[in-house]
């Protein structure tokens, strides 16, 4: 999470609550936690084959000065992805190359 009004600033120890969708339109708490140092959580990041079955995620961030806000998104492309490789993804999917 960042800060688009303070140029881009890192906003850590943001609370967020993520809720999935299955696929037949179930809808269940997946996770909670806050942000880390960098401004980044982990939403779909789990052990077994939770993802498996989740058609989206609706996610809840609320910061104590910024405000709340709920977003939408569809689980990463690959369901079978290892930690170190989703976190490459998300970085090819943010900065447009994967960071070394």
């Amino acid at each position: 999470m960042t800060d688009k009004g303070d140029g881009g600033k890192a906003l850590a120890q943001v609370y967020v609550k993520v809720f999935s969708k299955d696929k037949s339109g179930k809808e269940v708490f997946f996770r909670d936690g806050y942000t880390d140092i960098r401004g980044k959580f982990e939403y779909a990041m789990t052990s077994g084959d939770k993802l498996k079955g989740v058609k989206m995620f609706a996610i809840l961030v609320q910061s104590s000065d910024k405000g709340s806000q709920i977003r939408e998104v569809k689980p990463p492309v690959d369901e079978h992805l290892d930690n170190n490789q989703m976190q490459q993804q998300q970085q090819q999917e943010q900065y447009g190359y994967t960071p070394s």
